[in-house]
């Protein structure tokens, strides 16, 4: 009824709403999850609605260990890219 144009929504930086709505990672996986963004301080939709994927982890997941898990992936991405 009311036609808006020229607007554009982009996520913040940093925030990979995008890559865990396509599945191409888990919201543990983002770079962003339980640091800067949490239910308190949300970065995403996914992290803002309480029936997103971000905000269901953080609340039925423990957090540390996802973190943790988080960076040995990294940590072990990174030691192949250094055999190569």
């Amino acid at each position: 009824k009311f036609p808006v144009q020229g607007i554009t929504v982009t996520d913040p930086a940093g925030c990979q709403c995008g890559d865990v709505l396509k599945g191409l990672i888990r919201p543990w996986q983002c770079k962003q999850f339980g640091e800067q963004c949490t239910p308190q301080t949300p970065m995403g939709a996914l992290m803002v609605s309480s029936e997103g994927a971000c905000a269901a982890y953080y609340q039925y997941s423990d957090v540390q260990e996802l973190k943790i898990k988080r960076a040995q992936a990294t940590e072990a991405k990174s030691n192949q890219g250094a055999m190569v």
